[in-house]
């Protein structure tokens, strides 16, 4: 391996203690280079980075490696495989061992609570495929959490703001769907679908670019084992329950009514002293699951991946370029980037409601990656053709020369366009979601129906996220109206064409129209959502309790199944099975593999 003398000033010696001129310097680059998004107030304590190193080169190669890393370019228009390689070529040319050697010091609690597959990524000292990915959903994290929260003042109201985002973005799913297709944060807001444990994966991957640690709240009660809230630590305030089932947070009790939706969320400290909290969420004909009573002396699960822990994520956080800003890794215990380290944290935040005894590690965001990795390769996987649906949609060219015909893509693929959409280019994604749609209605394959059924559905929320309601409820409208009950994402458009109306002017009346477009929309997998929002929603649009009650949905004991995307079956197959689907097509297929090329000759990023 080679290596590198570097000089004093950038041993880690040298980067922590550095002269007074060097550290004022540092802090005016900061402050000019400064993410636009405040981080949490009292996160991690994070040892300066001092770079003075006269090596540039360094610097030079990570940025332009991480720039192939970007979401919007990897699977897209750069290869993983290829991205890995420069990787681990860069760390073995500049990554000096004796100088990163004591950025963790957490090799015996790793011992202690990891074992199997999760202990041998974390070891690992060469960067993983999984590593890359792991690159890119934390720059896409970044991105959002910028864009969502650039002028939110507090902590609770950035927290609560990319909540919403989560539950709008990532529609859900039943707890079986993980058994068939294991996604990460980035497929989950990719495809705009998800488990509640997808959901809360996601959630805490864009809170880890704040610093503000994320649990799962299990409840003591073994019977409710399986359903469990999300616990936010906000110094200052608590640990502020949200429910990824319901997507909403947990209200506090409110006097009056003022926003169409919670903007307060309970702590757990609250709810296990009154359980009116949870009471709020019981519906006509079927009680929320929990109460306070099953809240007390509660086990507690901890988010994070291997990526996120390991040692050579540590060296990539500490060497990264001045202006890249962007959170990599979080020590599960004592490192000199974050001190104290995310087991400690999570300890001294909740001192008076658990313990060490009831910490334990979240197995799940770990069993998805073997997953992905284990079918990496393998054809004919939900997860590999809906990464096929997004490389499309897919045109008919001729070629000059020969004048044979031949499969192409359109140059912006819906993977490109929905990425420009969660990274806030409103404007952009809108220009180029057009060209999908008419190429799609061009070349009836399935995978392009698809495609346009996601083009129609994201041009809707593009309208609504650029202000322009009254265009955004018409797309969603066209939507419902061209498609049967229940069909693809007619659940989507309903909550969509809901919250549209609630921005329009003629507040009381549209209340109600949201209201009562939310109480006709397919039941979906959310419990007693609706009936909460609904009753909520009367109120706010005059109506009395009393009929609020009487006009609210009742939430179903079994859900009727929501509205998804559909089914995609392998590229040799006929089009897949869609329910209620009338005048299908005949046979269409799925572009063969080899042609179906995103905007490059580099293949999908099939994870």
């Amino acid at each position: 391996m080679t290596t590198q003398k570097r000089p004093f000033f950038s041993t880690l010696a040298g980067r922590v203690s550095g002269s007074v001129c060097a550290l004022l310097l540092l802090l005016g680059v900061m402050y000019l280079t400064a993410p636009k998004t405040p981080t949490g107030g009292a996160g991690p304590v994070i040892t300066p980075k001092i770079i003075a190193s006269t090596d540039e080169r360094s610097d030079k190669e990570l940025a332009r490696i991480i720039e192939g890393l970007q979401p919007g370019k990897l699977g897209i228009s750069s290869d993983r495989e290829e991205m890995l390689s420069q990787l681990n070529s860069w760390k073995k040319k500049y990554v000096i061992q004796e100088e990163v050697a004591s950025l963790t010091n957490d090799a015996d609690l790793i011992h202690k609570i990891l074992s199997g597959e999760t202990l041998q990524r974390v070891e690992a000292k060469l960067f993983l495929p999984e590593d890359a990915s792991h690159i890119r959903e934390c720059l896409l994290a970044r991105a959002i959490v910028e864009n969502v929260t650039a002028n939110l003042t507090s902590d609770t109201a950035r927290v609560v703001a990319l909540f919403q985002f989560v539950s709008n973005y990532i529609s859900l799913l039943p707890p079986e769907a993980s058994e068939t297709m294991a996604i990460t944060p980035y497929e989950a807001f990719l495809f705009g679908v998800g488990t509640a444990a997808d959901r809360t994966w996601a959630f805490s991957s864009l809170l880890k670019q704040l610093r503000l640690e994320t649990v799962i709240v299990r409840p003591s009660t073994k019977e409710l084992q399986g359903y469990w809230l999300i616990g936010v630590i906000v110094p200052k305030e608590g640990v502020l329950m949200f429910d990824p089932q319901l997507g909403l947070p947990i209200p506090v009790l409110e006097e009056t009514v003022t926003t169409a939706f919670p903007e307060l969320p309970a702590t757990l400290a609250q709810i296990q002293k009154d359980d009116a909290i949870l009471r709020q969420l019981d519906a006509k004909g079927n009680a929320y699951p929990l109460s306070s009573k099953d809240l007390q002396d509660v086990p507690i699960q901890l988010i994070g991946s291997s990526s996120a822990w390991s040692s050579r994520m540590a060296e990539m956080q500490f060497m990264l370029p001045i202006g890249i800003n962007t959170d990599l890794y979080d020590g599960l215990g004592n490192n000199a980037l974050y001190q104290p380290g995310k087991i400690e944290r999570v300890i001294d935040a909740g001192k008076d409601l658990w313990t060490l005894d009831d910490i334990t590690i979240w197995s799940f965001p770990d069993q998805q990656i073997s997953r992905i990795e284990a079918a990496r390769g393998v054809e004919g996987t939900e997860l590999g053709n809906l990464l096929l649906v997004m490389a499309g949609p897919y045109i008919n060219e001729v070629d000059p020369k020969t004048g044979n015909s031949y499969q192409s893509t359109v140059r912006r693929s819906l993977h490109f366009v929905r990425i420009q959409q969660l990274m806030g280019d409103q404007v952009e994604a809108l220009k180029n979601l057009f060209p999908i749609r008419t190429a799609a209605s061009q070349l009836q394959l399935p995978a392009n129906m698809l495609a346009n059924d996601y083009a129609t559905i994201w041009t809707g929320m593009c309208q609504y996220e650029e202000g322009k309601y009254g265009p955004a409820l018409d797309s969603f409208q066209r939507y419902v109206n061209s498609h049967n009950p229940g069909e693809g994402w007619t659940r989507v458009a309903f909550e969509w064409a809901a919250m549209s109306y609630l921005k329009l002017d003629n507040k009381n009346e549209n209340y109600l129209k949201a209201a009562e477009l939310l109480a006709n929309a397919p039941r979906g997998y959310s419990g007693n959502r609706d009936a909460f929002l609904v009753k909520r929603w009367l109120k706010l649009g005059g109506v009395e309790l009393k009929a609020a009650a009487e006009k609210s949905p009742d939430a179903p004991s079994t859900p009727k199944e929501e509205a998804k995307p559909k089914p995609v079956d392998t590229p040799e197959t006929p089009e897949p099975e869609q329910p209620n689907v009338e005048n299908k097509p005949a046979e269409p297929e799925l572009p063969p593999t080899a042609e179906a090329k995103p905007e490059s000759a580099a293949k999908p990023d099939a994870e």
